[in-house]
């Protein structure tokens, strides 16, 4: 994923591309929040590492189990507690 951030939606929020041109979108950060329309393991792994890096605890993982799976499992490995999923034997 490029690191393409720009301040560039409403109140501020970045937008993140997943390729150099911006024409994909691959989520958006704002002070609380990360938002992506995506389940792709990679954009998760992105996302959750941008937790970890602004010192987040904890997360709550909203959208798909599929999603919600994949965003436990990659922020449990980093140390991040995670609600909004509960994972089966």
């Amino acid at each position: 994923m490029t690191n393409e951030a720009g301040k560039d939606g409403p109140d501020g929020e970045a937008r993140l591309y997943a390729n150099e041109r911006g024409e994909y979108l691959a989520f958006k950060v704002t002070d609380d929040r990360l938002v992506t329309r995506l389940a792709a393991a990679e954009v998760i792994r992105d996302m959750v590492a941008v937790a970890q890096h602004r010192q987040w605890e904890s997360l709550e993982v909203r959208g798909s189990a599929e999603f919600r799976r994949e965003g436990w499992l990659e922020a449990r490995v980093r140390g991040l507690e995670v609600r909004g999923y509960q994972p089966r034997a």
